[in-house]
C-alpha cells in the first residue's frame, strides 16, 4: 500500500523521447489516490505533448504546467509544490525524478518507513549500494557522488549519505515552509531544502524527523543533463549556501 493522498512533482525539461509514458500510465492505474503533477520547464522539444496526452488520459490525476523559460529544476519542482499546497487536498508532498531511475515501485519503501517513523517529516531516497540491491551507477558519478556528500555532510553537520538521489517526500506543512521563497541554487536545491530545514527546526529536530529510505533499485539512465560543469557549479553553489543559512 502506497502512502494515500500523495501530489508528486515531476519536473520535465526535453524529456520527449526519455520519458516513461508506459510505467508512468501504469503507476495512474494502480495508484488512484495519488496525483502526478509534471512541469514542462521551457521544453524546446514535444515533451509538452507528451505530457497533455498523459493528462488527457487520466484527467483527475495529472496536473500539467508549463514554464515559457528554463528555470532549472529547483523552480519547476517548487512550481509544483506550491501549486498543489495551494490547489489540492492531498496530506504529502514531494518530487521524483522523470526518467524514473527510481521507480515508482520503491514507494514502498517510503510507506515502510513512515509507518516504522510515524513522526518523520522529510524522507529521502538514498542509493546506497549493497547486497540484495540492484543499484547501477557510472562509477564516475558514484565517486563524485561520494566526495559531494562528503562534503555537504561536513557542511550540514547531518551524516546524511544522499542529498542528491531525485525521490524525496514531504509533510505538508513541511513543504510549504521549504518551498516558500526561491532556491538560491537550481542543481542543489535538495541541499538548500536541508539548510532551510535545519536553520528553523535546529540540528537535533533534524537528526529526528529527517530520514533517508535506502532503494532497492535504481539506474542511471542515457541522456542525463547533468555534467562535469554542473558539480563545479555545485560546489560554487555550496559556498552560497554555507554564506545564506545558519547551519
Amino acid at each position: 500500500m502506497l502512502i494515500p493522498n500523495i501530489w508528486l512533482v515531476i519536473p520535465c525539461f526535453n524529456e520527449e523521447k526519455r520519458l516513461p509514458v508506459e510505467a508512468i500510465t501504469l503507476f495512474l492505474t494502480e495508484s488512484p489516490k495519488a496525483h502526478l503533477c509534471m512541469i514542462d520547464d521551457g521544453s524546446t522539444d514535444l515533451t509538452h505533448a507528451v505530457l497533455l496526452t498523459i493528462k488527457k488520459n487520466h484527467p483527475k490525476n495529472v496536473t500539467v504546467l508549463r514554464h515559457d523559460t528554463n528555470k532549472g529544476k529547483g523552480e519547476a519542482v517548487r512550481t509544483g509544490i506550491i501549486h498543489g499546497i495551494t490547489n489540492a487536498t492531498c496530506s504529502y508532498f514531494g518530487y521524483w525524478d522523470a526518467d524514473l531511475a527510481t521507480p515508482f515501485s520503491q514507494l514502498s519503501l517510503f510507506t515502510n518507513e513512515s509507518n516504522k517513523n510515524p513522526d518523520w517529516e522529510i524522507l529521502m531516497g538514498c542509493r546506497h549500494q549493497r547486497l540484495g540491491t540492484n543499484i547501477k551507477r557510472k562509477l564516475t558519478r558514484h565517486y563524485l557522488g561520494r566526495i559531494f556528500a562528503t562534503i555537504i555532510s561536513y557542511l550540514l553537520t547531518l551524516p546524511v549519505y544522499d542529498t542528491q538521489c531525485g525521490a524525496k517526500l514531504f509533510r505538508k506543512d513541511t513543504a510549504a515552509e521549504l518551498f516558500s521563497k526561491p532556491f538560491l541554487s537550481s542543481w542543489i536545491f535538495d541541499v538548500e531544502l536541508l539548510a532551510r530545514f535545519i536553520e528553523t527546526k535546529g540540528h537535533k529536530y533534524a537528526l529526528d524527523h529527517i530520514r533517508e529510505v535506502p532503494l532497492e533499485y535504481w539506474e542511471d539512465i542515457n541522456g542525463s543533463k547533468l555534467s562535469f560543469a554542473a558539480y563545479i557549479q555545485a560546489l560554487r553553489d555550496i559556498i552560497s549556501i554555507k554564506r545564506a543559512y545558519d547551519v
